[in-house]
């Protein structure tokens, strides 16, 4: 009986060979962070962009009702600003912009966007990026369409008009093709500012 049991225990050329491949599955499986696909990256931006939009039209309003201005009962918003007014306030939109995403991404490594996308921004060594990555990362991508959605502003003037943002929209869409056309999904941006997206596996 011994014998048998020893028998049946035997190794033979095949279980060595399937121990041998769930070792090197074993070793294939990780908890580590994998770079972010685009769908997520772009969802993550589509909730900042909404996010952005709400502080626009907020301080906006906000601007136009402490410089004595009305709004119209649900229909528009009389605009009617100087020039030197209306030049500080989209200077202090802005600054807070900027410190949203270069303080967010610098520091913490993600916008709220990001977070409710469970991403994460890195440098290339894996840790945050720091304020200057991220200004950099800044500065090439979010800069420009802010410049443009404010120079259309005036060209525009109404907080409703969508022309800015539709125009400025060439900015983020450059970006999303350049991350979908990049085989480690990292874009023009990151390629710039040495950083990576990551996100959980």
């Amino acid at each position: 009986m011994a014998n048998v049991e020893r028998a049946s225990h035997r190794e033979t050329p095949e279980t060595d060979r399937a121990a041998a491949l769930i070792g090197q599955l074993s070793a294939l499986r990780t908890t580590e962070p994998m770079p972010a696909d685009a769908a997520s990256r772009v969802a993550a931006r589509l909730i900042d962009a909404v996010v952005v939009f709400f502080f626009l039209v907020v301080t906006d309003i906000a601007a136009l009702l402490v410089a004595g201005y009305k709004v119209n009962t649900g229909v528009t918003v009389t605009r009617a600003l100087d020039p030197l007014p209306m030049a500080v306030l989209y200077i202090a939109q802005l600054s807070a912009l900027s410190a949203y995403e270069v303080a967010g991404i610098g520091l913490w490594g993600r916008t709220v966007g990001h977070r409710l996308m469970k991403l994460r921004v890195v440098g290339l060594d894996g840790q945050r990026p720091g304020l200057h990555f991220a200004a950099r990362r800044f500065a090439v991508t979010v800069v420009p369409f802010i410049v443009l959605v404010v120079v259309w502003g005036f060209l525009w003037p109404s907080p409703w008009s969508l022309w800015p943002f539709l125009g400025a929209l060439a900015v983020p869409a450059a970006v999303a093709a350049s991350i979908w056309r990049s085989d480690d999904q990292r874009g023009f941006h990151d390629r710039f500012a040495g950083t990576r997206v990551l996100m959980p596996r």
